[in-house]
């Protein structure tokens, strides 16, 4: 009978401190985290949703009640083996398994039962980078149907469907409705990155922590479109949208484990409650809706945009609710570092369609996420960036030369802006002496420098563009001097005065 024991076989690439890449299983991992660097799955989703369930692990084994248990084991520097074991012995007294191909229990699936699963599927239904239904050769050339997976990638592959899962007619969405921006804090080790990435009970307020308790120790079964009310933080960081069991071939002479198919159908349905906040997930506040709601990858927009959503708020009237995560991280980590290594992954999607995957990382000085004030001072310089860019492809830009063309003229805008920013204006921004008197006037006028900068290289380069003949240098010349006229009376707007300083300049 095939077997694959995922606490201890090796399913989860991971890099070591030397450089070199091995996998692991959830004990080994979290026994030798303070020597791994990161992990190491073949895309940033599984990267992300592996993360999530060894997050989930931790937190349900370590039971912290406050973020000073979280700091003590930050400056322990390790996890405790002892704990792990303990955890997992309780797990199993309960009647958990962490055997993926187990009969009755699979570990994070369901049992096969004859009543409600009657159709195989090809196991490229799990995988985002593989073609299934409406996703036909978007990620990946292979066809459906022709792919087959080890019992290591399948694991992956499942973290990753319901951590992303779509709605539409294959059933119910992700515990977060549409697939949303996730944020990762990281740390120097993997340890680091793991315990900066949990929370503890205090932390998360209203939330209940465990009931529903976790996939592996919950024994409700997970039936077709079940409708689930409410939400644990555990719940959630190990949630079902989908009922899948996996269908494993006989092991080869090697003793490896291939699935081809799997039994998979509409799982879990969370209807959502307002309490609801996934630690890991920016909010942003919608003034005419008067909701809140998770931050969204959107069609051409690259992730530093959405930079300032991470970023501390107000606690009165916030425009923006940051990463629980990000918010408490100096409460663990301390002072003594700078800046903070942050990762952002989002997957986008109509419906059950995948358009495209958005994965980056900068580092962001500390004091932008724990000063509100200076916060939202970046979310609204970069509504600034936004505004001249959205300027070049309108009418009073260069919208005459056709999308193609205002589209490049923006990704070059932004791709010189992103430079401007993260090279010189937050670093800047984080190094000013606030305070000092109008010490945001002088910032504006720093930005508004560099913008005008910008603005100069992107009308040349749409000069280029008009092609010769009188009537196009006629309206090379129009487009020009109304873009740039627009643009400066948006940079007027925030200089305080009467724009003669920037007429000047």
């Amino acid at each position: 009978m095939a077997s694959f024991d995922v606490l201890h076989g090796p399913w989860i690439p991971v890099e070591r401190n030397d450089g070199g890449v091995c996998e692991l299983g959830i004990i080994d991992l979290l026994a030798r985290a303070h020597e791994l660097n990161s992990l190491r799955c073949e895309s940033p989703l599984e990267n992300y949703a592996v993360m999530r369930l060894l997050a989930a692990f931790v937190m349900d084994a370590y039971q912290w009640k406050s973020p000073e248990g979280r700091k003590a084991l930050f400056r322990a520097g390790r996890f405790d083996k002892e704990v792990l074991e303990k955890y997992v012995e309780l797990c199993l007294a309960e009647g958990a398994s962490f055997d993926l191909l187990d009969k009755k229990r699979p570990f994070m699936q369901v049992a096969y039962d004859p009543q409600l699963d009657k159709e195989k599927k090809p196991v490229s239904v799990l995988v985002h980078s593989l073609p299934s239904g409406n996703n036909h050769v978007h990620f990946d050339h292979r066809m459906a149907g022709c792919e087959y997976l080890t019992a290591a990638e399948a694991l992956r592959a499942l973290c990753a469907a319901y951590v992303f899962c779509t709605s539409g007619t294959a059933g119910p969405s992700s515990v977060n409705n549409t697939p949303c921006i996730y944020v990762l804090s990281e740390g120097k080790s993997l340890f680091e990155s793991l315990v900066l990435s949990s929370v503890s009970k205090k932390e998360i307020e209203n939330i209940p922590w465990d009931e529903p308790k976790i996939a592996w120790r919950c024994f409700d079964n997970v039936m077709p479109k079940k409708e689930i009310a409410s939400v644990s933080l555990l719940s959630a960081f190990t949630w079902m949208p989908r009922r899948v069991t996996l269908i494993p071939e006989e092991p080869d002479s090697t003793g490896k484990i291939i699935v081809k198919d799997v039994y998979c159908q509409p799982g879990l349905n969370f209807k959502g409650n307002d309490l609801w906040q996934d630690p890991h997930v920016p909010y942003r506040y919608s003034q005419k809706k008067n909701l809140w709601s998770s931050v969204k990858p959107e069609v051409g927009r690259v992730l530093w945009r959405d930079i300032g959503a991470v970023t501390a708020a107000r606690v009165s009237n916030p425009s923006h609710r940051q990463p629980l995560i990000l918010a408490n991280r100096g409460d663990v980590e301390g002072t003594e570092d700078s800046s903070a290594n942050v990762s952002m992954m989002g997957l986008l999607t109509d419906n059950a369609k995948y358009i495209s995957l958005f994965y980056d990382t900068f580092d962001v000085p500390v004091v932008f996420l724990s000063e509100p004030e200076l916060g939202e001072f970046l979310c609204s310089e970069i509504e600034t960036i936004e505004k001249i860019a959205e300027i070049i492809s309108n009418e009073r830009g260069y919208k005459k030369l056709g999308k193609e063309t205002y589209s490049q003229l923006q990704s070059e805008f932004f791709a010189a802006m992103y430079l401007v920013l993260f090279s010189d204006y937050i670093p800047y921004l984080a190094a000013l002496d606030r305070e000092k008197e109008n010490w945001a006037v002088g910032a504006m006028a720093r930005l508004n420098e560099n913008i005008k900068v910008v603005m100069k290289n992107i009308k040349i380069s749409a000069d280029a563009r008009f092609g010769g003949g009188a009537r196009n240098l006629r309206d090379m010349v129009a487009a020009g001097n109304s873009f740039y006229r627009e643009c400066m009376k948006e940079l007027k707007k925030r200089s305080g005065d009467d724009g003669k300083r920037e007429q000047k300049s």
